[in-house]
This record gives C-alpha cells, sequence and structure tokens, in this order.
C-alpha cells in the first residue's frame, strides 16, 4: 500500500479530523482515508445540488397546472380561512 505525508496541514482541520476519527472510533490514518475515499467516491455536493435543480425543472415544464388551478398556497389559506369560520 501507499502512503501519503501531508505537510502544513492547518491546526483546525486536524482537530476536526481528529474529532471525527474518535467520534467513529477510527484511528487518525482511517478516518483520513475514509474520508478521502467518500470525497472522491460521490460527486462533489454542487453537482449533485445542480442535476437536483436541472430534474426539478425539467419536470415543473413537463407538469404545468390547468388553467384556473389554484397555486398551492391559495388552497392552504383557503382551507385555513375555512377552519377559522368553523370556529367562529
Amino acid at each position: 500500500m501507499a502512503t501519503l505525508q501531508i505537510r502544513n496541514m492547518p491546526d483546525d482541520l486536524m482537530e476536526k479530523l481528529q474529532e471525527r476519527a474518535k467520534r467513529e472510533r477510527r484511528s487518525v490514518s482511517a478516518q483520513a482515508i475514509t474520508e478521502l475515499q467518500r470525497t472522491l467516491d460521490e460527486p462533489h455536493d454542487r453537482q449533485k445540488v445542480r442535476e437536483l435543480l436541472k430534474r426539478a425543472d425539467e419536470l415543473r415544464a413537463k407538469t404545468k397546472l390547468h388553467p384556473g388551478t389554484p397555486e398551492a398556497v391559495e388552497m392552504i389559506r383557503r382551507d385555513r380561512d375555512r377552519d377559522h369560520e368553523d370556529w367562529a
């Protein structure tokens, strides 16, 4: 197996790594490997968000409301108003 040495690691980053390793009951080296694997194996979070937003836009474009259909906020408001009338 290969060996990795990290020079000039910021103290706060090392503390976070040590805390996470302790919480996960791993050595600092094992936690560093886990974090690297997780980061390198998964697409970047920003990319995931972009993909989700794109899919949401595509779905929104496909699902158009019929003319005259009230918006969700309007429907909730009507329902709440009706409940308040029942209490009066």
